[in-house]
């Protein structure tokens, strides 16, 4: 992409075309060349189709086989049920295993605990190796050539011989922008490496963390693990295991199998025309330039998923290039933040550097329960079964139109729309019986309380 055809974009379409024509070296799926063993290099259109063609041949010729030895139903190996109950013991077995190392993880927790209670090395250990750091790194020559060399890769791609990213660069990213924030950041960078008060503020940092652990209620935290743990047995072992393997064994017995011994001729003709279709370049064209227009997706639906999740930086939602906007306000907060660090180091004055790990330290303490109790309702009973039921449609018959029109628009009309059908309804059955269907009474509107869980603070929180 030469700079005349980018000149006019707009930083969407350019991040489009850059992707795809950039980072995917003018992309296609069809002309990917990969190894191919023992026959050197191939693309992934040819692979493909003599892959595929191999396979089907192989399977047409099974099939022609059975098909004259008259080969009936009756004939498939018969599916051997598991003993009931054989999962169920396994699982237990395992979670006993598992809950004795989680026991002995919990007397370490409390050891180390106990220990640091007694004696704390640990904080002029962190002073020691900071100071010894600060004097490895206090020379300016060393921060000069560290910001030179960066300019110099900035040079690089500026001045490179792509000159879609040169042109995105130098428009986006100006030299002298780019220039003066690597030189703030090295400024502030050595600023800290060169205080004599690094080993210091390492000690008070070292010091906060070790009090902050000092302070969990080890045996509270384990417990409500422990909790989630058992949850999770509960609704492991009450799975039928046993049964969803001999229903999708059925199912494959009464689809796959019956095609591979001719009683299928939906099926196998459905299966021709599949392979008809990969052997067809117009198909590869078609995937081809479908991809071109898979970033461009990609980029809007991040944008739209971004700004309606309120992620963005403020002000930047509004902006022509939200991304661009948002990464620029964080990277240069982020240098704000590590100059305040970098004069209160310097300065001798550690209460903000103390203050900021603090509340680095309340943020943890909060997301923690908070994850938490998030399990802990995922794992409610009924509420996997009710999430389940409310994505599986009351009334499939519309779901199974689309699947056979969709079918229908790639294998030229050639539809088996009674195994279709077959293999929908059983499959949904399948995933309503593995966690229980949603019983009257129980909760209806999983998604509600998950919202009232997200605006709600934890019912306890444990001394984190």
């Amino acid at each position: 992409m030469h700079a005349s055809e980018v000149k006019d974009m707009g930083f969407d379409m350019i991040i489009k075309k850059y992707i795809s024509d950039m980072l995917m070296g003018n992309f296609s799926i069809s002309g990917m060349i990969m190894p191919e063993f023992g026959m050197g290099e191939m693309t992934v259109k040819s692979g493909v189709q003599m892959e595929v063609f191999k396979a089907y041949t192989e399977m047409k010729m099974l099939i022609e086989m059975h098909r004259e030895q008259g080969m009936t139903e009756d004939d498939l190996p018969m599916i051997k049920k598991m003993r009931e109950g054989k999962m169920k013991n396994e699982i237990m077995k395992m979670h006993k295993k598992f809950l004795n190392e989680f026991g002995k993880a919990n007397s370490m927790a409390k050891m180390i605990q106990n220990t640091l209670k007694n004696s704390n090395p640990y904080a002029n250990m962190a002073a020691g190796y900071a100071t010894v750091l600060g004097k490895m790194l206090e020379d300016q020559e060393g921060w000069d050539q560290a910001h030179d060399t960066v300019m110099c890769m900035y040079d690089a791609i500026a001045d490179g011989d792509d000159l879609a990213m040169a042109y995105m660069i130098k428009t986006y990213l100006p030299r002298e922008e780019f220039e003066a924030y690597s030189m703030r950041l090295h400024s502030a960078l050595h600023t800290v490496f060169k205080s004599p008060n690094l080993g210091e503020a390492a000690r008070q940092v070292a010091d906060i963390l070790i009090k902050e652990m000092i302070k969990i209620d080890v045996d509270s935290m384990f417990m409500k693990v422990e909790s989630i743990l058992l949850k999770l047995r509960d609704i492991a072992i009450e799975m039928p295991f046993e049964k969803i393997i001999f229903e999708f064994e059925d199912m494959w017995r009464k689809t796959s199998g019956m095609m591979m011994i001719g009683q299928a001729p939906e099926l196998e003709k459905m299966m021709d025309s599949l392979v008809m279709m990969l052997m067809d370049d117009s198909f590869w064209q078609q995937l081809d330039a479908e991809m071109m227009y898979a970033p461009e997706m990609i980029y809007n639906s991040a944008k739209m998923m971004a700004i309606e999740s309120e992620m963005l930086s403020d002000g930047c939602d509004v902006n022509p290039n939200p991304f661009l906007c948002c990464a620029k306000t964080r990277v240069w907060s982020l240098l704000e933040m590590v100059e305040h660090l970098s004069a209160d180091i310097d300065s001798g004055d550690l209460e903000d550097c103390t203050e900021v790990m603090g509340m680095m330290m309340e943020e943890v303490e909060m997301m923690v329960p908070k994850m938490m109790q998030m399990a802990e309702m995922v794992l409610e009973k009924h509420m996997i079964g009710c999430m389940i039921d409310m994505m599986v449609p009351k009334d499939t018959d519309e779901m199974k139109m689309q699947l056979q029109e969709a079918m229908a628009g790639v294998t030229a009309g050639a539809v088996p729309v009674n195994t279709l059908n077959y293999v929908m309804d059983n499959t949904m059955e399948i995933m309503q019986s593995s966690f229980g269907a949603c019983p009257e009474g129980a909760m209806q509107e999983p998604w509600a309380e998950f919202e009232a869980w997200a605006e709600s603070e934890p019912e306890s929180e444990p001394e984190f």
